[in-house]
């Protein structure tokens, strides 16, 4: 199915799909706000769904979160004032993010949980917060941070934690973040190459 151009607010989630049964979807261009959880859900076996120039804002929950499955992609979606994170993505594989924002969020702006796989390309979480970036345990791993800008966060621009493995961050401007750029706490075999990090 297909979903674009809609208006969801003052609901529990503002979109949501659920189990093995909602694969093959495209959202775009769709606006998601105030709503009393998150803005767009995508859980369970839901796979091979596409999100692109969506808007998540000032949604109770996270503005975006998608759990769950494999091969699900998001393209110049923007999650920016929630009372808890930008966007989630928890217990995923291959997920693709390119340009994707992240911004002004009581969380971090990108949090990903027991996620593998994952490609994050140019993305920008700013003014969060909370990080910028966070990855925690050991299923965090094989992911690849690449040419992202993490800025004007409270904490750090870019944290993996909690024995996060085998991940790549390569080419991001870290700048201006209320604790370190980049952190690497307890991982092992993470990779950080050609980044540049300022007035952290």
């Amino acid at each position: 199915s297909r979903l674009d151009h809609l208006l969801c607010f003052s609901n529990f989630f503002g979109i949501g799909y659920f189990g093995g049964s909602s694969p093959n979807n495209t959202l775009r261009s769709n606006r998601v706000y105030e709503n009393k959880g998150q803005g767009i859900l995508v859980q369970g076996g839901s796979a091979r769904n596409r999100l692109v120039g969506n808007r998540a804002y000032r949604n109770l929950g996270a503005g975006i979160l998608i759990s769950g499955r494999r091969s699900n992609t998001m393209t110049g979606d923007v999650s920016a004032n929630n009372s808890v994170d930008g966007v989630q993505l928890i217990g995923t594989k291959g997920m693709r993010l390119t340009n994707v924002t992240g911004a002004s969020n009581v969380g971090p702006g990108l949090t990903l949980v027991a996620t593998t796989n994952a490609v994050v390309f140019k993305g920008a979480w700013y003014s969060n917060q909370n990080h910028g970036v966070l990855g925690f345990t050991t299923a965090v791993r094989a992911s690849s941070f690449i040419s992202n800008s993490a800025f004007w966060n409270t904490g750090v621009g870019i944290r993996l934690q909690d024995g996060a493995l085998s991940n790549l961050i390569q080419g991001c401007d870290v700048h201006d973040n209320g604790n370190d750029a980049i952190k690497i706490e307890t991982g092992d075999r993470n990779t950080v190459s050609g980044c540049r990090g300022y007035r952290n």
